[in-house]
């Protein structure tokens, strides 16, 4: 099909007369098409052509010409393009006759009016068929009966049609009934053509989608935001008048076309059905009706949908709300702005099942209803997609609200949150209380999601699913209150903190049970303390857990548990600064270095002078002693404030479990002695922490810290003072130890630099042939450092080199130390090694000796040296070949010491390169470049 659409783009670009200006497309399929993306591609092009610039009827035919079905989708892509009418997708059968088929798609375009429309002129560019067009024009097509257009302003020139002015009426301020009234004639056209687009399901139609419904859903929400009987309705915050102006929403909603629409463009299974159900869908009067809705559903698997998944729960409440019926709530927790309890909004949410309103309501609504009353604070709104991260800032004790009332609160005020009376502190979030048990299980049977949503818009304003949101929500308010308890004793914080504890162990219930094996007598008394790298919010729950048991010898751990919180905690801070850095490494032993002092260059073990011996390892005392940065530890530690009130938390717990409140009264403000006391150290605080930062800083990643496969730390215990100082001394005292090897090696270097020069200089500057052998052959020895230059890779080979090819430096013996740096022996003893293992010096840059020996006079010499060269310089390879082919009974050029033919052909003779061509035919490169021959 696509290439069919093609050749129509390339007639309407290329042939259709200038003057045409409106269209009639017929689209026929009679099957699948099997170019389906392409037929989108060159559809899409073909809309974005002549689309805002044509009037187009495009209409469709499904042909039946065997059981096979026609293609819904491809016709489609052509029926976007229909501008002036509804679309018509007719089913027609190879059955009928020819004169039947042939009336049923004439009568498709009859009445379109193509042939009978007038122009509207503007002398200005401002006039659009559709407000969503990115381009305006100064002129647009007329039809027969009332037209509906756009302007992007007011005209300050004329209108004409034909030859006479238009008159322009200005009226009053549109209202939602008004504009509806004004659309009458095209809300069906613009459904239409949503359906259309939502079958094509490109990248394109989605984008005109967005478009479309970005202009209504604006439009009506700036006309429903003027609507009075909307703003009176909301003066009112209680659940019944919420409930009202839900119902009230709803009538609205359901008249509304832009809902209608909504449905539709929402609607993400249509793509997923089959022709015959698009088919269906295309031609259905009101997609939104049940059955319409249910077409769109029936072909696919309902996925995660948090309007459903609510409705479902809701609907479970109703049916099991008489279980709540003898509870009396007159005494629980009632919201300032809404007047009524948790259990008022349960009921109430309920009524939606009651007066049948629940299938119309979305997740929001519901949310807005349920009043979940609790403690008002503030805190940070985020992705939190670890809930256990988020904290309270602000728990604004006494004050008690719904997050229903603080989204309700900002939908009244049009943008303004909710505050608390006579403070006017703004409320971002609420930590629920659900004081009764029985409601507490209750919300926990039949809605299990309702808590977990309603934490999740107040912890990131969005609905999300992710687990343990609303038990850490409360988690954060009880750690918030341990804080707070440790200044601030009064009733309301008791009780506060009382019902909160009492809510979070309802609300987690076993969530953390797995944590609770660990607790017991661990066998290496001297690591840390394994809670498996849990940290202060997830131990809460065990806490209570351990009070409930009450068993002596668990009760024991508490401390070890504490000091191994500590040590969490400090890690977690200290590593925010670091960790997701590709350098974190650097930046955490920077760090520590600059915790306790560590300067490499005031405290370092000295090398002696060059040449001179060292001590051994064990007569070296290395630097060890920690210099503590005081201020830069202090910096460090307000990052991590908050630790110190983890010796509160078991305390107040156990207060609480054992219905003791008043009991927190008696535990005083935490000090330096009560902390040691209670984490069972026997130094001071300050000094604990900083060996704390130390092993954070030390053990960086989780896999260095803990071993989960045999469930203990890898760490210490740091309740030892001792060990804790000696981890700190080993690490200096090993990065002087590095500090000195890197030291001595710089040493060495520069000692076999120092060798290379000496060595060098007394072979260029030997005074006879025998003095200079030996220096080649056995080198130089300097204390415990000797060096000689055995082969090419030696250290002063390069060096050597260099000297005897640069005729500037005076060599008394150049020609003589060349002859034995080329061939390896000592020409003049019997050839014996000198060096090199007695072989020629494998090199692609001959002719630099040889412009010696020219330049020195001594050309024929150099030819005797070069035959003497030649004849002994071959490779000798391992038994067989290698993979090119060449061994010890096929060198290579490259075994005869050349880098590449071409430099071969320049050093042998034309017939010794000859014949290495004909034994080399099929390798080396020898094929392509047979010119070398010539």
């Amino acid at each position: 099909m696509a290439p069919g659409i093609t050749m129509l783009t390339q007639f309407i670009r290329n042939e259709l007369p200038k003057d045409c200006n409106a269209l009639r497309l017929l689209t026929i399929s009679d099957g699948e098409v099997h170019d389906q993306n392409q037929v989108q591609t060159a559809a899409a092009q073909l809309t974005s052509l002549i689309k805002n610039d044509f009037i187009i009827n495009s209409q469709a035919v499904r042909l039946f010409t065997s059981s096979s079905q026609p293609d819904t989708r491809a016709v489609s892509s052509l029926l976007q393009l229909n501008n002036v009418s509804n679309v018509n997708l007719l089913d027609l059968k190879t059955s009928l006759t020819n004169m039947e088929i042939s009336a049923t798609i004439a009568s498709l375009f009859s009445g379109d009016s193509l042939n009978r429309h007038a122009i509207l002129k503007s002398e200005e560019t401002i006039l659009k068929s559709t407000p969503w067009q990115t381009s305006s024009y100064d002129t647009i097509s007329l039809f027969p009966g009332e037209n509906l257009f756009w302007l992007n302003k007011l005209p300050t020139g004329n209108l004409i049609v034909g030859q006479k002015n238009v008159k322009i009426h200005m009226q009053e301020g549109l209202t939602v009934d008004t504009y509806e009234k004004v659309l009458k004639t095209k809300i069906e056209y613009y459904i239409n053509q949503l359906k259309i687009l939502k079958i094509v399901n490109t990248v394109e139609s989605q984008n005109e989608i967005n478009d479309i419904m970005n202009y209504f859903q604006g439009i009506e929400n700036s006309l429903l935001s003027n609507e009075k009987d909307v703003n009176i309705l909301l003066n009112d915050s209680s659940l019944r008048a919420r409930l009202q102006y839900l119902k009230t929403s709803i009538i609205r909603k359901k008249k509304s076309f832009v809902m209608r629409m909504s449905q539709i463009a929402n609607d993400d299974k249509v793509s997923q059905l089959n022709s015959a159900q698009q088919a269906e869908y295309l031609r259905a009067l009101d997609n939104t009706s049940k059955n319409a809705r249910g077409l769109a559903r029936r072909a696919v698997t309902q996925g995660l949908d948090f309007n459903e998944i609510l409705r479902k729960e809701v609907r479970k409440m109703a049916e099991h709300i008489q279980e709540l019926a003898d509870i009396d709530d007159s005494n629980h927790l009632v919201s300032f702005f809404s007047q009524d309890t948790t259990l008022g909004g349960i009921r109430t949410v309920c009524q939606l099942v009651t007066d049948d309103m629940l299938d119309d309501v979305s997740a929001n609504d519901i949310l807005r209803m349920i009043n979940i009353v609790g403690v008002a604070c503030s805190g940070p709104i985020g992705e939190f997609p670890d809930p256990m991260t988020w904290r309270v800032n602000e728990l604004f004790l006494g004050c008690y609200v719904s997050l229903s009332d603080v989204l309700t609160a900002f939908m009244q005020s049009r943008g303004q949150p909710l505050q608390t009376p006579a403070t006017n502190k703004v409320i971002t979030n609420v930590i629920p209380i659900i004081e009764n048990e029985q409601i507490a299980q209750f919300l926990y049977k039949n809605a299990p999601s309702l808590l977990e949503y309603t934490c999740s818009i107040g912890m990131r304003r969005l609905l999300a699913d992710v687990p343990m949101t609303g038990g850490y929500t409360i988690c954060a308010g009880v750690w918030k209150l341990v804080e707070d308890l440790n200044e601030n004793k009064s009733e309301l914080h008791l009780k506060t903190f009382d019902q909160l504890v009492k809510t979070y162990e309802i609300v987690v219930g076993n969530y953390f049970q797995h944590i609770m094996p660990y607790i017991k007598e661990q066998d290496d008394r001297l690591l840390s303390y394994y809670i498996a790298n849990n940290g202060t919010t997830n131990m809460i729950s065990p806490f209570i857990k351990l009070h409930r048991e009450n068993k002596g010898k668990k009760l024991e751990q508490i401390p070890k548990i504490l000091r191994a919180l500590y040590t969490y905690e400090i890690w977690q801070a200290i590593r925010k600064q670091y960790k997701n850095r590709d350098d974190s490494d650097l930046i955490a032993q920077k760090m520590l270095d600059q915790l306790i002092g560590l300067d490499l260059n005031k405290y370092k073990t000295l090398v002696q002078p060059l040449f001179e011996n060292e001590p051994t390892l064990d007569e070296i005392q290395f630097h060890d002693q920690i210099h503590i940065d005081e201020s830069y530890l202090d910096e460090l530690l307000k990052t991590v404030y908050y630790v110190d009130y983890i010796t509160l938390l078991p305390k107040y717990i156990s207060a609480v479990i054992n219905n003791n409140i008043d009991n927190i009264k008696d535990i005083p403000i935490i000090n330096q002695n009560f902390i040691c006391e209670t984490l069972e150290i026997n130094y001071d605080i300050k000094t604990f922490k900083f060996y704390n930062v130390v092993q954070a800083l030390l053990f960086t990643s989780k896999a260095s810290r803990v071993n989960s496969d045999n469930e203990k730390m890898k760490i210490i215990d740091l309740i030892d003072e001792k060990a804790a100082k000696k981890m700190v001394q080993d690490y200096i005292r090993k990065r002087f130890e590095n500090q000195y090897a890197t030291d001595l090696a710089v040493k060495g270097r520069s000692e076999r630099a120092e060798l290379v020069v000496q060595l060098v200089q007394a072979i260029i500057q030997s005074q006879d042939h025998n003095e200079m052998i030996k220096l080649m052959r056995d080198g130089l020895t300097h204390g415990k450092i000797h060096l000689a230059i055995t082969n090419s890779s030696s250290l002063g080979f390069i060096e050597l080199k260099d000297k005897l090819l640069n005729l500037n430096e005076k060599i008394p013996r150049r020609l003589d130390i060349i002859k034995v740096f080329l061939l390896g022996r000592d020409y003049k003893n019997n050839d014996e090694h000198v060096w090199n293992n007695g072989n020629v010096l494998f090199t692609s840059n001959l002719g630099d000796f040889e412009k010696i020996f020219v330049t020195l006079g001594f050309a024929n010499e150099w030819e005797k040296v070069k035959a003497e060269y030649m004849k002994r310089n071959l490779h000798i390879y391992r038994d067989g070949f290698n993979r090119h082919g060449h061994g010890n009974t096929k060198p290579s050029y490259w075994a005869f010491g050349f880098m590449t033919l071409q430099l071969y052909k320049d050093n042998v003779p034309a017939d010794v390169f000859e014949e290495y061509c004909k034994i080399h035919h099929d390798c080396c490169g020898v094929s392509q470049i047979m010119g070398l021959l010539k």
